[in-house]
């Protein structure tokens, strides 16, 4: 009882999987500096970028939850859902903050 497959060719643009390249971009992800995380938060407020509560929780490490909360000098509010996640505004905290002037 013989089994007989056949070849089936694809034409595609895409490249194929490769696992090497995978663990290149877990090993570029391992070595982000945690300061990266409050750059990207830069961005989003700079440019007004809605941010879900997946991409909160990965810069952040906690899962945001109410209407708002503030982390690490920033103000997250709750503005509505993009399909099931919520979106939030990302707004930088200046309130009682010091410059330091030349003396």
């Amino acid at each position: 009882m013989g089994s007989s497959i056949e070849p089936v060719t694809v034409e595609s643009d895409l490249l194929p999987f490769d696992p090497g390249m995978m663990a290149l971009i877990q090993l570029m992800e391992s070595r982000r500096s945690p300061l990266d995380n409050l750059r990207d938060l830069e961005d989003a407020v700079s440019y007004g970028w809605l941010l879900t509560t997946t991409q909160i929780e990965k810069l952040l490490g906690v899962k945001p939850r109410g209407e708002q909360f503030d982390r690490q000098g920033f103000l997250f509010s709750r503005q509505g859902k993009a399909g099931r996640e919520a979106q939030w505004s990302v707004t930088k905290i200046t309130t009682g903050l010091r410059s330091v002037e030349a003396q």
